[in-house]
């Protein structure tokens, strides 16, 4: 049996797409087991412990696309909990792709605190100047 140029063509072909399909399918589960390396875990946990010193309420965007919120209860080495309306959730810091720490004061409410402060200034300056002509 002659093997043609055209048959080797396309059992190269075949064996670079089985070569292709193989080493796909062997780096996907490696990425869904931990979805960001060590050193963004290790960024998650420093945020992680901050938010246990100073309570505050997080969001969490884990790899798989779920949004939890709550406050953390408490931090381990690997994992930590968020409590969010009794319920407790336990997540892994290589599961986590963002956390978001909400603000102690809303935006508003930082905007009207200082145009309170600079309105305040401003009074206190003219009623300094108008004493001063008479």
């Amino acid at each position: 049996m002659a093997v043609t140029s055209a048959g080797k063509k396309s059992r190269w072909v075949r064996l670079a797409f089985t070569a292709a399909v193989i080493c796909l399918a062997v780096s996907l589960p490696v990425r869904a087991a931990g979805c960001l390396d060590q050193e963004h875990a290790d960024a998650v946990r420093k945020r992680i412990d901050n938010s246990v010193e100073h309570p505050r309420r997080i969001a969490v965007e884990t790899c798989d696309g779920r949004r939890l919120q709550g406050s953390v209860s408490e931090a381990g080495t690997d994992t930590f909990v968020l409590t969010n309306d009794g319920r407790s959730t336990t997540v892994t810091f290589a599961d986590v792709r963002r956390v978001i720490v909400r603000r102690r004061t809303p935006r508003t409410v930082t905007a009207l605190i200082v145009a309170a402060v600079v309105a305040g200034s401003l009074l206190a300056a003219v009623y300094l100047l108008g004493g001063l002509r008479g």
